[in-house]
């Protein structure tokens, strides 16, 4: 696939927003065209300002917004507030990027979306717009559509489970959990694990991931936090110190699983399933493996990849599907193989009786 000109093909969603297109910049802020600091981004945007440029103009207002900013073959994006970004690479790769990241992606850019997340529009941008400012809820290009072959048969399918229905607050007549075959395969694999509820093999110390180094600044208690963040991740505490420091990065929150009692700090990635497989990687790099015994969840159903400052979850082709509800949100299908940015409070169902929610470190 050869890279081309994502303004060729940009369009965008009505909103309360505005959007801010320019020759390599591209902007969804919270904020009314009629602003006067959307006439600063908006001249700077238009006449290719660097990335910091516009960003240090950013940085001046409290608004929420999803920047992104293409330079050669590096595309760098910036998120704060109630906002996303989402990058379609060349290599058909899509990066999802959330609230308070800062990230400098490698390859070249292919398409984008940005949206706002408390829109009550359409959130499907069609509008066409070459550069300029418009009030919007999303800005970007068309976004490739995930695999329907056997995604749209899977989804009809755990559709009909009884404890997909439960959990999507539908009701079934049948009590007792049902396997549903598909051609030449069960979705139900053969169980060769232990009984036991739920068994954590941990492949290295806990301390291996300090290697791992992010930007950051700090509050007045010290605890390190995403650059954009404007109060602690960990206290809650204003942070008024804008100087940024390379640190290591801190545990980016707990898992608290349904079957265990005992949080699991994130330190590094965690692999999820009845029997995930073991790894290659040497030691600093590998994951942790969190053993449940459920026959709804599969070998590997979903690994969590901690990505900078962002915690990404990933359902593994499992085949009953993942279900993730973000806070005061209802459950979602998760496509296979497709990272997603959660959130603390975040909640992510492999099966009815399966789950764990993202909180923050105590």
């Amino acid at each position: 696939m050869t890279a081309h000109d994502p303004v060729a093909d940009l369009v965008f969603a009505p909103g309360t927003w505005t959007a801010v297109a320019g020759p390599r910049s591209w902007l969804l802020a919270e904020a009314s065209p009629e602003d006067p600091a959307v006439a600063r981004w908006w001249r700077l945007i238009r006449d290719a300002a660097s990335s910091d440029e516009v960003l240090n103009t950013l940085g001046t207002t409290p608004a929420a917004y999803a920047f992104v900013h293409r330079d050669g073959d590096t595309t760098r994006a910036v998120v704060r507030g109630a906002a996303e970004a989402v990058l379609h690479l060349t290599d058909g790769s899509l990066v999802t990027i959330a609230s308070g990241a800062d990230r400098r992606v490698s390859g070249a850019l292919q398409g984008f979306r940005l949206s706002a997340r408390d829109q009550t529009g359409s959130a499907e941008a069609s509008v066409p717009l070459a550069v300029g400012v418009v009030p919007a809820s999303a800005l970007g290009t068309p976004m490739p559509k995930p695999e329907t072959t056997s995604v749209g048969f899977y989804t009809q399918i755990i559709a009909e489970l009884p404890w997909t229905k439960r959990l999507l607050g539908e009701h079934s007549v049948e009590d007792e959990p049902v396997r549903v075959t598909v051609p030449d395969s069960p979705v139900y694999e053969p169980e060769d694990v232990d009984a036991e509820a739920t068994r954590r093999r941990t492949w290295s110390p806990r301390s291996a991931n300090g290697s791992v180094t992010v930007s950051a600044v700090h509050c007045p208690g010290e605890h390190p936090n995403p650059p954009e963040a404007e109060s602690c991740r960990v206290c809650g505490s204003p942070i008024p110190d804008r100087r940024v420091s390379t640190v290591p990065r801190p545990p980016l929150g707990e898992l608290m699983l349904s079957t265990d009692p005992e949080p699991l700090r994130l330190e590094r990635d965690v692999v999820l399933g009845r029997s995930p497989g073991d790894t290659d990687l040497p030691a600093g790099r590998r994951p942790d493996i969190v053993r449940v015994s459920d026959p709804e969840v599969s070998r590997e159903h979903v690994e969590i990849r901690l990505d900078g400052w962002q915690v990404l979850v990933v359902d593994l082709g499992s085949r009953n599907g993942t279900y993730v509800a973000p806070p005061a949100r209802e459950p979602e299908l998760l496509p296979p193989h497709t990272p997603i940015a959660i959130s603390l409070g975040t909640v992510v169902h492999l099966s009815e009786a399966v789950s764990f929610e993202l909180r923050a470190v105590r």
